[in-house]
């Protein structure tokens, strides 16, 4: 019976409870395109990261392969550790690609491709779906992502422009390793020109292992034998990375955090608003028989409608944000797991039970007399 009069009681006045709903969706929008975008990042990163046995060298207490800097002469270093089958450096910078009317960061990753192709598993030449790789001494081609290439509908021939510099496409490779997957793969010597690098600095070094099950012990023995660098097996940097990504969601719920009580509030002004509209018909309902404990039911049943109301709302914005802006601009796809969209409902019906809390109890307190005789 009480259900019955919980949804007229919100079409009642349609302006204000649409308002209610878009406002505190919007806000349920925003957490869960976030998480979205940490989603995203723990799919594209950590499933590559998990499946690929090799070690990865960067600088001392550097996080990110970008910010580290090593000097090219601790290749010669790390191939004399028992247990390295082959060596490759990597210089890895982000750049601006203008392809659009507006330009978008990308990274750009300089190789020696005779050196990949004497990796047991290479990188990128392994992978090639079109073309092939560039020559060392070549400055003005690249190999690209299949990623990239379909997203600006490249072929090989085609020119790409990075950083106001303009380059040929030599192959198309569709690789595992997810920072490859939205790269730009070019000769050593034209990166670290173009990132502005000395010629005798790289980033970080891929170590191949001689046996792949050892690749955990490999990465120690290189950290205690190489003064001034951390070694890390890809599957430990997934941990490392999946660590972050997990903090990454918690600055994002605080961000959300803000317009999370914002939308309690409107809630809760909304609610307050009705039971001010029907004073006395609430008073009618107390004399007809209605308890206390009905006012907050049918109450706190309005409440719950808004926040089903809300978060499925909320999660279809979420939705229309990721495909219409998100995934074209990042360089990665988000994702919206079944788990996220029921978080954002659930999300969206306690806040909105929050908000109710106060207006049912005040409902609650109406005398029936004192409501009755009002105009």
């Amino acid at each position: 019976m009480l259900v019955s009069f919980a949804l007229p009681s919100l079409l009642r006045n349609k302006t204000r409870t649409g308002l209610t709903v878009l406002g505190l969706a919007v806000a349920i929008m925003g957490v869960v395109s976030l998480l979205s975008i940490s989603e995203g990042l723990r799919t594209n990163v950590l499933s590559s990261l998990e499946k690929t046995q090799l070690v990865i060298v960067t600088k001392e207490d550097i996080s990110s392969p970008t910010m580290s800097s090593l000097d090219a002469s601790t290749g010669e270093e790390i191939e004399k550790v028992s247990g390295v089958r082959d060596v490759l450096a990597l210089t890895i910078f982000p750049a601006s690609l203008s392809e659009t009317s507006y330009t978008r960061p990308t990274f750009v990753i300089g190789i020696d491709p005779s050196e990949e192709k004497k990796m047991r598993d290479p990188l990128i030449s392994n992978y090639l779906t079109s073309g092939g790789m560039f020559a060392s001494s070549s400055s003005s081609q690249v190999v690209i992502s299949k990623k990239l290439a379909d997203k600006y509908e490249k072929k090989v021939g085609s020119t790409i422009e990075l950083s106001g510099k303009k380059f040929r496409i030599a192959g198309i490779s569709d690789p595992r390793v997810s920072i490859l997957q939205n790269a730009v793969i070019m000769p050593m010597d034209t990166a670290s020109a173009l990132s502005g690098r000395g010629e005798d600095a790289v980033s970080s070094f891929y170590v191949e292992p001689e046996n792949p099950a050892e690749v955990d012990a490999l990465a120690r023995r290189i950290e205690l034998s190489v003064e001034g660098v951390s070694a890390k097996s890809a599957s430990e940097m997934a941990g490392t990375v999946s660590g972050l990504i997990t903090q990454l969601d918690a600055f994002f719920l605080l961000i959300s955090s803000f317009s999370i009580i914002v939308g309690g509030l409107i809630v809760m002004n909304t609610m307050y608003m009705n039971v001010i509209d029907r004073t006395k018909e609430i008073g009618v309902l107390r004399a007809m028989g209605w308890t206390k404990d009905d006012v907050i039911k049918e109450m706190v049943q309005e409440a719950v409608l808004i926040g089903v109301l809300v978060g499925f709302t909320g999660v279809l914005m979420s939705y229309l944000l990721k495909y219409a802006v998100l995934n074209s601009l990042l360089s990665f796809n988000t994702q919206i797991s079944v788990s996220l969209a029921l978080f954002g409902i659930f999300m969206a019906i306690i806040i909105s039970l929050m908000g109710g809390v106060y207006p049912a109890v005040k409902a609650a307190g109406i005398e029936p007399v004192t409501a009755i005789r009002e105009e």
